[in-house]
C-alpha cells in the first residue's frame, strides 16, 4: 500500500513507497483532463523519473471512473458559448 504522500496537486496526488509511484487524479466524478490537470501530469512523471528508487507507476483515480478523457474546451469562454463551468461546475456532471 502506499503511504507517503509527497505531493498534492490540484488535480492530482503523488505517492511514493519505494519501488512504485502512484498518480491519482482527484477530480471526481470523471476526473477529466483538463489543461492544469495535464501540466500536473507533467512536471509529477518528470519528478518520478528523478527517482532511482522508482521503478513502476500506478495510475489511479477517485471516484466511480478512472477518466472521461481530455476537455475539448478551455478557459473562460469560447467562441462556441461554451463556459468553463462546464468543467468545474458540479452541476453540469
Amino acid at each position: 500500500m502506499l503511504t507517503n504522500i509527497t505531493r498534492q496537486y490540484t488535480s492530482i496526488a503523488v505517492e511514493f513507497s519505494a519501488p512504485a509511484a502512484r498518480i491519482r487524479l482527484t477530480r471526481p466524478p470523471r476526473n477529466i483532463i483538463d489543461l492544469r490537470m495535464m501540466d500536473e501530469l507533467q512536471g509529477a512523471l518528470e519528478s518520478i523519473e528523478q527517482r532511482a528508487d522508482i521503478s513502476y507507476l500506478v495510475l489511479s483515480a477517485d471516484g466511480p471512473s478512472f477518466s472521461a478523457g481530455q476537455a475539448s474546451i478551455q478557459g473562460p469562454s469560447t467562441k462556441m458559448g461554451v463556459s468553463e463551468a462546464f468543467f468545474t461546475d458540479p452541476s453540469f456532471l
